[in-house]
């Protein structure tokens, strides 16, 4: 996962934005904040703030009477939430709107009584722990209205390090099939493709060290680079995943690397 902050804020909160920019910096954070007065929809949400947003480690939301009803903040709110971003409210003003029901509970700054909250950012991030390993698994060109949503964040629930010889925690990332309670679902074609069609696991050894297992569960086969899979397959950046197939192509993309998909998509930093 990525180092940097996003920043969510309506226009008008921009000085403060800035002032907020320079402690962070001050404090040795990376912050990302998108600075042109723009709506944050269509192409500009799809090819600039989505990619931020899935490579942050956290997302900050400026709350004010300006944001609390702004579209585009509501957009980035759920877009974090839906990828189990850590969110950290600060409170620039009493509000009510739209984008304050979207927040949880949790991480919440007064900044009437907060001057600088840097340190409080920094006790949020010390607690939700160090950046986990993440990948993304994206649609193919030609396969996007096969699968909803198109492109995933694989991240990985909090885990325990074994300390204890080589013992393992494997954890489920992501389901695919056409049931609608995987986490990325397909449209049914033909009966090709299974309702519990394949799924990615983290596996992490003893020593940490993390690998991405493909494992296939359908009737009509998981293909990678073009080979079925008979047993759980290692993952590296770039892979093209079939599904019955040709009938739905996926590419697994590792962060912080740059690939692009059949598609002409590119991820990474």
């Amino acid at each position: 996962m990525g180092e940097h902050l996003f920043i969510s804020y309506a226009q008008r909160d921009r000085a403060y934005v800035l002032a907020l920019v320079g402690w962070m910096r001050e404090a040795g954070m990376t912050p990302w904040w998108f600075e042109e007065d723009e709506s944050h929809t269509g192409g500009m949400f799809a090819e600039m703030l989505m990619p931020a947003i899935a490579e942050a480690r956290a997302v900050i939301v400026v709350l004010s009477r300006s944001s609390v009803g702004s579209r585009a903040v509501a957009q980035e709110v759920i877009f974090a939430g839906e990828r189990r971003k850590l969110i950290i409210t600060l409170l620039l003003e009493e509000c009510a709107g739209p984008v304050r029901f979207l927040l949880g509970p949790d991480n919440w700054v007064n900044l009437r009584q907060v001057g600088n909250p840097v340190p409080r950012i920094a006790a949020a991030l010390d607690s939700a722990g160090p950046p986990l390993p993440l990948a993304y698994l994206a649609a193919a060109e030609g396969h996007e209205a096969l699968v909803a949503p198109s492109f995933i964040a694989l991240e990985a629930a909090r885990y325990q390090r074994q300390d204890a010889g080589p013992a393992q925690a494997e954890h489920t990332l992501a389901s695919i099939g056409t049931l609608p309670s995987n986490h990325m679902v397909v449209i049914a074609r033909g009966g090709l493709i299974s309702r519990s069609h394949a799924h990615i696991s983290l596996r992490v050894a003893g020593d940490g060290a993390p690998t991405f297992l493909l494992y296939d569960t359908s009737k009509n086969g998981t293909f990678v680079n073009g080979r079925r899979i008979a047993e759980p397959r290692s993952l590296d950046h770039g892979d093209v995943i079939g599904l019955a197939g040709e009938a739905v192509m996926l590419q697994f993309l590792r962060h912080g690397e740059t690939a692009t998909a059949e598609g002409g998509i590119t991820y990474g930093e």
